[in-house]
């Protein structure tokens, strides 16, 4: 199956410089509530989260009404004998804990095998693939009609 899909992820830091003549705290109060409600965590964590997930891009340049198309990157992805280490690659700004952390929490659910036995498993199925892109709060698209999965962020 044939994935593709629209990344939007970039770091704090970066998404401030695009949006000048923004100051910092209006920036800041608009962004944390963001990330906070998307992964549900408590602002004082929000706060410390340094790199966006796509969806929370996509939610704050909606707010603030400023155009995707400037902001986005095409990816497709073959599903067929994807492994972890090529699929991570396509997420640079995330940390390999928190990449490996849901990947094989994803693997140990769809295979029904223990979180440390998914450690050991190299390669993904495609709904797996579909699943981390979800979690990892990826705005995709598919190109295979059999195959559909509600998307969160709505676009």
């Amino acid at each position: 199956m044939e994935l593709e899909f629209l990344s939007f992820r970039t770091s704090k830091k970066k998404l401030l410089q695009r949006v000048k003549p923004m100051s910092k705290s209006a920036f800041a109060h608009l962004i944390n509530p963001i990330i906070s409600e998307y992964r549900k965590i408590t602002l004082r964590e929000a706060r410390q989260k340094q790199f966006l997930q796509s969806n929370e891009v996509v939610n704050f340049l909606n707010k603030i009404g400023e155009p995707l198309e400037e902001y986005k990157s095409e990816i497709k992805i073959n599903t067929a004998n994807m492994n972890k280490s090529r699929f991570k690659a396509l997420f640079k700004p995330l940390s390999d804990p928190e990449f490996a952390k849901v990947a094989n929490g994803i693997i140990s659910k769809s295979r029904g095998i223990d979180f440390r036995e998914s450690r050991s498993q190299r390669y993904l199925f495609p709904k797996e693939v579909v699943q981390i892109l979800d979690e990892l709060g990826e705005v995709w698209r598919e190109n295979n009609p059999k195959f559909s999965l509600q998307q969160k962020t709505g676009c």
